[in-house]
């Protein structure tokens, strides 16, 4: 809440921030061990392309929220481009904008969060911060991995500096599941799909993996 003068009164501003449902640990994301293990390590890098995508409400946010959750050191400044206004302490959160992208290129970022890649524009520019040395993680509206290599390809970029700088592609969706047993500890309604597209340096792209998972 701000209070602020005006004339003859004050004028009161109350901001409404969003609190993501839920705040998943890395290893609730419901990922299978050889996958976690390799996300763990391309975090480690701090620098490269995530894209994790899924179709509209599938999830793709929420899964952003918790990787930015656990990449949050006193060390590290971290940026997060979202339209919205999140609960997410100890991460600098902006509009996204152009003025922006060019605020957190210049500032000393080591991190930035992107929530909507889906403009050519916004991806151009995660992909040059991540060419430039930082961790990028943001959120592409796509029914596949495919559907998201097809609007990489679309992007006017050097394919060098997009095949140096993407890490990894995490596509998932929601299921439903059956109603839980009333003695079940498990009261999770949704199961998450996860069809994960790894860049290795020897190989390229290695094959999909389509695996299911809690979430």
């Amino acid at each position: 809440m701000t209070i602020l003068p005006a004339e003859n009164n004050e004028r009161i501003i109350i901001n409404l921030i969003n609190r993501p449902k839920r705040l998943f640990r890395l290893n609730q994301l419901g990922l299978q061990t050889a996958d976690l293990r390799d996300l763990k390590k391309i975090l480690k890098l701090r620098s490269g392309l995530i894209i994790i995508s899924s179709p509209p409400g599938g999830g793709k946010s929420a899964t952003l929220y918790s990787l930015l959750n656990a990449l949050k050191p006193p060390e590290l400044n971290i940026y997060l481009l979202s339209a919205s206004e999140l609960d997410l302490p100890g991460i600098n959160q902006i509009k996204p904008s152009a003025l922006n992208w060019e605020k957190i290129n210049n500032h000393d970022s080591d991190i930035i969060g992107v929530d909507d890649l889906n403009e050519d524009w916004v991806l151009t520019n995660a992909f040059k911060a991540a060419a430039a040395g930082r961790l990028v993680l943001g959120t592409m509206t796509a029914e596949n991995v495919q559907e998201v290599q097809t609007k990489i390809n679309q992007i006017k970029l050097p394919v060098k500096l997009k095949m140096a700088s993407l890490r990894i592609i995490i596509n998932q969706r929601l299921a439903k599941l059956k109603r839980p047993q009333p003695k079940s500890k498990d009261k999770r309604t949704e199961i998450g799909l996860f069809e994960i597209l790894k860049l290795s340096p020897d190989t390229g792209f290695k094959p999909l993996e389509l695996i299911a998972s809690k979430k």
